[in-house]
């Protein structure tokens, strides 16, 4: 029997920050219904989202932000809080519009090279977790030592 199987490139899944500029939504401008969807951590749990505690801002506040929009089929991973928690945005998610909060990463696949359901279940889970982890101590540490 042969197997064929497609090696992916890392070019070939995108890592997306949000928006932490002068743009940024402070509390006054978040609201319990609206325009976009602005995610938080307790959104973002180990077993996806959680949409029972949300928080939303205006079109125009939507429109200022650069990064960190969410497309479907997008994965949401936090980076900060609870490191590594994952969730998977399918189709049925009933928010079009959809943004990231600055301690979260967007996981983009080529969905003509890669399922992002796939990744969501194999290389997030088991894999992107410990390296967020990782990433998120270089980090600190980078930080740590340009400001000592």
């Amino acid at each position: 029997m042969t197997i064929n199987y497609k090696k992916f490139e890392y070019a070939d899944v995108q890592f997306i920050d949000g928006d932490r500029g002068v743009n940024y939504p402070s509390k006054a401008d978040f609201t319990k219904s609206g325009y976009c969807l602005f995610l938080n951590t307790g959104n973002v749990t180990s077993d996806g989202f959680d949409f029972s505690n949300l928080d939303f801002i205006s079109k125009e506040r939507d429109e200022l932000l650069r990064k960190g929009k969410v497309d479907v089929y997008d994965i949401v991973l936090t980076t900060r809080g609870t490191v590594g928690n994952a969730a998977y945005v399918s189709d049925n998610i009933p928010y079009k519009h959809i943004r990231i909060n600055s301690g979260m990463v967007i996981v983009r696949a080529d969905q003509n090279k890669i399922d992002p359901y796939f990744c969501i279940h194999f290389s997030v889970l088991r894999y992107l977790k410990n390296n967020v982890l990782v990433m998120v101590l270089v980090q600190l540490s980078h930080s740590y030592l340009f400001r000592h």
